[in-house]
């Protein structure tokens, strides 16, 4: 099998562009794909360290897509409410859209002959929730692998935060506002798209998480990896039944009712 080709589920924030300027060296062709879940603010951001990457490798070495996922977030988190109260945890709900996006992936790749993909995951520097955890990593491969689609382990790719800054300021890339990291926020606020429900992930990845009150209302990789096979059992038909006609279209809004509220959000996925 050639490595012509790779889709890199893509922010543009640190770790993604990071892994992009890796890829671009060892791939023809790399596919950033961006997604809106609904209440995602500003997608358009994430285009500007896009240019910069085209600017070093060529135009034709990256093709940038923004894709909307709100309506398989919305089937996929079918009865949500009810099991966020069994599982105790408002996490379930960073599942399903990170869920959301793997679909919404592999119905890219199929019809594409893509057949490597990978994200910025990096449990070295964001260990801190299940979704960066290697067991989960693991279990998401495996649900790729069960279309013929390979996972490169970014974790093998992707180094410690201070040494991802400084390849990407050679490389000649911004890496955002660096007071923010002392808070424990992302210094790309104005590089990738900004979730509304982002604060809510913040407690369970900043200095918060500790504090038992958050403790209690944690995820852990075993109870995701459990809630993941049940919603898998969703998923698998959705891609079987869109995969050799579902259409991500750019002209479709991105945006749910609730981010309407913000002005600076991109009405569409242009």
């Amino acid at each position: 099998m050639d490595r012509n080709e790779i889709a890199l589920m893509y922010s543009g924030g640190l770790d993604t562009t990071y892994m992009a300027l890796q890829l671009a060296k060892e791939f023809q062709k790399v596919h950033l794909l961006t997604f809106c879940n609904g209440v995602c603010v500003n997608p358009d951001a994430s285009k500007r360290h896009v240019q910069i990457l085209r600017n070093k490798f060529g135009m034709d070495k990256f093709e940038h897509s923004i894709i909307p996922v709100e309506e398989i977030l919305s089937f996929l988190k079918k009865g949500l409410s009810k099991d966020v109260a069994n599982y105790k945890t408002p996490l379930l709900f960073d599942l399903c859209c990170r869920m959301s996006m793997e679909v919404a992936t592999i119905l890219y790749c199929l019809p594409r002959g893509i057949r490597y993909v990978t994200d910025g995951n990096n449990p070295n520097t964001q260990g801190e929730m299940f979704i960066q955890q290697t067991r989960y990593l693991n279990a998401a491969a495996e649900f790729f692998s069960r279309y013929g689609i390979e996972t490169i382990r970014s974790y093998t790719i992707l180094d410690s935060r201070d040494k991802i800054i400084r390849r990407l300021n050679k490389a000649g890339i911004n890496t955002g506002i660096k007071w923010l990291r002392f808070l424990g926020i992302t210094t790309q606020l104005f590089t990738q798209p900004f979730c509304l429900w982002a604060p809510v992930a913040f407690l369970f990845t900043s200095g918060l998480r500790k504090m038992p009150f958050i403790k209690y209302f944690n995820l852990s990789v075993e109870d995701a990896i459990r809630y993941r096979k049940e919603k898998e059992k969703l998923a698998i038909p959705f891609i079987d039944y869109f995969k050799s006609d579902y259409t991500m279209s750019s002209e479709r809004p991105c945006t749910g009712k609730l981010s309407r509220f913000f002005k600076c959000i991109s009405p569409k996925c242009s």
